[in-house]
């Protein structure tokens, strides 16, 4: 009788498996569609994500306070906050992280920290 592909593996010292069922294998992860569709580096996403949490924070500080500027202000700080979760990420995928790189974030994400956090 043929195993099961997902069967396979060594058994360590203490009888658990030494690569887990559920591991993917590095070969076998899907390209990031994004970067591909859109073709960004790293650096790029993070000046997107600044850009996009600027618009959110202006969108607070100008407009008049109703229901409509808090959806708008809310949905740009939290896409805001996606970018930049996803530009360390994309750097590490792709293998381009750098020193220069992660000063850019840390530079991106100080205002942004400071201006949501009072008394920063």
């Amino acid at each position: 009788m043929a195993k099961h592909p997902s069967l396979e593996g060594s058994i360590g010292a203490r009888g658990a498996r030494e690569t887990p069922v559920s591991a993917p294998r590095v070969g076998s992860l899907p390209p990031w569609p994004t970067q591909y569709a859109a073709d960004l580096s790293a650096n790029t996403v993070t000046l997107v994500s600044g850009a996009i949490t600027l618009a959110g924070i202006l969108a607070l500080m100008l407009w008049e306070p109703s229901l409509l500027s808090g959806i708008v202000a809310s949905a740009l700080l939290c896409l805001g906050f996606a970018f930049d979760s996803a530009d360390g990420q994309l750097a590490r995928l792709t293998k381009q992280s750098s020193a220069a790189g992660e000063w850019l974030d840390h530079l991106v994400d100080t205002p942004r920290w400071c201006s949501s956090m009072p008394g920063c």
